[in-house]
């Protein structure tokens, strides 16, 4: 296997096909009601957040039934990831997200998910978060959206926290004990191959149990939009975004879990996303190269 994937990870822990479940609830970020920033980051659009997710009027329990009747028929799922996907999950006080977590625990969910920031991720929290783990047998990850950790590129992003407040972020939910996962862009405007080795280097020496790439898309209506049309960015080839992907395995430890590659937008809105290609052919291209260059994930740690 030329890397870890994060479907034969969850059939090692759970023994079986394990799936996600994305659920939507009404929230929102720090960097959107002014607590950090207005106006979220360059690449944020909020539709593209919840267009594949059920209606947030319904309740956790009902979306959660019926993702999981239609994902678990069609994929042949038998156990699931309650999956916060969209907003700031853990940006709420900490008696309200463990009462949302509270609804996620029906038959077969084995999982909770938290999709977050790093300066959204209180030690208070995580120790409850943690207390709720331990009390009901139910694994919880923290997702972190750490994107990258170059702090000339958080700034261009608008993220709104810094490398080190990430860097902190991370070792907190893994002091207590919790499961981490990071978010990264590899193709962000500006970044370098230092930035991808450095990623992958934090992910791995501070211990991540999962980590998910997000190739870059640009959506109408953001700021990063704006200045792709005015053609004051450029994105990098996708033979150049395979090389930093390599780059990126190379220096990650074999048994972090790697959740996918390529990102996804409703293409009615998108000005750039996956440089026109299905993510499909995009991953059946980039396992290509990796077969042809015996290539495997690791291989560049010293």
């Amino acid at each position: 296997m030329a890397y870890y994937k994060l479907s034969q990870s969850l059939i090692d822990r759970y023994g079986v096909k394990t799936y996600k479940l994305p659920i939507n609830v009404p929230g929102s970020c720090p960097n959107r009601d002014g607590l950090r920033s207005r106006g979220g980051c360059s690449f944020c659009a909020e539709g593209a957040m919840d267009f594949e997710l059920l209606d947030a009027k319904k309740s956790i329990g009902d979306q959660l039934l019926r993702n999981k009747e239609y994902i678990g028929s069609r994929y042949g799922a038998k156990k699931f990831i309650a999956y916060f996907q969209n907003y700031t999950a853990t940006y709420r006080p900490t008696e309200e997200l463990i009462s949302m977590m509270e609804e996620c625990l029906i038959e077969d969910v084995v999982e909770i998910s938290l999709s977050t920031r790093p300066d959204c991720v209180p030690r208070e929290m995580l120790e409850e978060i943690k207390k709720f783990s331990d009390k009901n047998s139910v694994q919880v990850t923290i997702e972190l959206g750490v994107q990258c950790l170059n702090d000339q590129v958080l700034i261009h992003m608008n993220r709104g926290h810094t490398a080190e407040e990430s860097l902190e972020a991370m070792k907190a939910v893994k002091d207590v004990g919790l499961n981490l996962a990071i978010h990264g862009i590899l193709n962000y405007p500006g970044m370098d191959n230092q930035d991808v080795v450095d990623l992958a280097q934090a992910c791995s020496d501070y211990g991540a149990d999962r980590v998910k790439l997000h190739s870059l898309y640009i959506e109408r209506g953001t700021k990063l939009g704006q200045l792709y049309e005015a053609g004051e960015i450029e994105i990098c080839s996708f033979e150049d975004y395979f090389e930093r992907v390599l780059l990126f395995l190379g220096h990650l430890k074999e048994d972090i879990a790697v959740e996918r590659f390529f990102a996804r937008a409703p293409e009615e809105t998108s000005l750039f996303c996956n440089w026109s290609r299905s993510w499909r052919y995009l991953m059946g291209q980039i396992e290509a190269v990796m077969e042809e260059r015996d290539f495997h994930q690791g291989q560049d740690r010293r």
